[in-house]
Formats: structure tokens, C-alpha cells, sequence
């Protein structure tokens, strides 16, 4: 019986670990294309992540290089319908000139169809604003994943159903586990005195 919980803990362990294995690394081993827009005053590059297996999530990594100088730089999404964007920075923050920052946004799917997006990069000035553009597409299917789904897309949905399997799996061991201690507590507890 000892054994039985002791396989269910080590099971229970390395689904943990596979499953952060999944979240963490997965999305960042491969990225499905990547954009690059040079202007004047801003050079921005946008690399798309592997789409998550479980939330059908698109990590972007922007990447912008700064040639002037701005006290106040504010990164702007023009999204259509059928997607949103999560941002992962603040609003606005500082560069100076030749700097290079990387900043992380998701996209979320919403509807099927063929997106177009705009980046907006604006230093706000007192006399002026400046700013640069950058344009990029991104197709989605019916299922809400990108066109073309690239191997670790795959790779994921294959882990997740193997994680999917291993909780329901330990899930019935623990249930066996329980039902077999509870059924002995219980045969010794209903068991009637001896009569001497």
C-alpha cells in the first residue's frame, strides 16, 4: 500500500514538472516568423512565439531600437475585431537614443480570419510627438490557431494530452488509494466486540 502512495507522489511530481516544463519553455523555443520595420525614428521588430497548447495564447516578443531621444515612449497596438492583445509593460517609459528594449505582449484569438496589425512606437515631446509604424499579419484558423502551425504546436498538444492522462491516472490511484484505507478504518470500526 506504501508503494501504491509512493508511486502516486512521484507521478503526481514529475506531471508537475512536465507541466511547467510545457508552460514555461515550449512557447519560447521557437517562434513561427519574425517582422522587422525600420523608420526614422524608430526600428521595431515583432517575433511571434509558439502558440500555447492550452489557452491558444501568442506570445509576440517586440523588439524596438530607439534613434532619437524620448523621455516618454509609448508603444500602441491597432487591432481589429476577432483579437486582443495583453500588454506585459507599462504604458510609457524612457529611451534613449541607439537603446535597444525588448517588451512581451500576448494575442489572444478571438474569431477566425486574417489580421492585420499596427505598431505604433511614439515619443511624446513637448513641441512634438514622433513616431514610427510597423505593420504585421497574422492568420487564424477555425480552431483559433495560427496559420501555419509550426512543430512545437504540435509537440505541446501532444504533451498536454499526456498530461491530461497522467492527472486522471493518479486521480484514480489516489481514489483507490482512499477507497482502500476508508474500506479498512471501517471494517475495524464496524467490526463487533467479542463476546467472551
Amino acid at each position: 500500500m506504501r508503494n501504491l502512495f509512493t508511486l502516486a507522489r512521484k507521478s503526481l511530481l514529475v506531471l508537475v514538472v512536465f507541466a511547467m516544463l510545457i508552460y514555461f519553455v515550449f512557447p519560447s523555443l521557437e517562434s513561427n516568423r519574425e517582422v522587422h520595420a525600420q523608420a526614422n525614428n524608430f526600428d521595431t521588430t515583432v517575433e511571434f512565439g509558439t502558440q500555447s497548447a492550452w489557452n491558444k495564447k501568442i506570445p509576440l516578443k517586440i523588439t524596438v531600437k530607439a534613434n532619437i531621444d524620448s523621455s516618454r515612449t509609448q508603444i500602441d497596438f491597432i487591432i481589429p475585431a476577432g483579437i486582443k492583445i495583453e500588454k506585459g509593460f507599462d504604458d510609457f517609459f524612457p529611451m534613449a537614443a541607439g537603446q535597444t528594449v525588448e517588451l512581451d505582449a500576448t494575442i489572444i484569438p478571438e474569431n477566425k480570419g486574417f489580421f492585420e496589425i499596427k505598431i505604433n512606437t511614439i515619443a511624446w515631446q513637448s513641441n512634438t510627438n514622433l513616431s514610427s509604424s510597423s505593420v504585421f499579419n497574422i492568420e487564424i484558423a477555425e480552431d483559433l490557431t495560427t496559420i501555419p502551425k509550426t512543430s512545437n504546436y504540435f509537440l505541446s498538444v501532444g504533451a498536454r494530452i499526456f498530461v491530461i492522462g497522467a492527472m486522471i491516472v493518479a486521480g484514480l490511484g489516489l481514489l483507490a488509494y482512499t477507497f482502500r484505507k476508508t474500506f479498512i478504518y471501517l471494517k475495524t470500526f464496524l467490526k463487533p466486540p467479542e463476546i467472551v
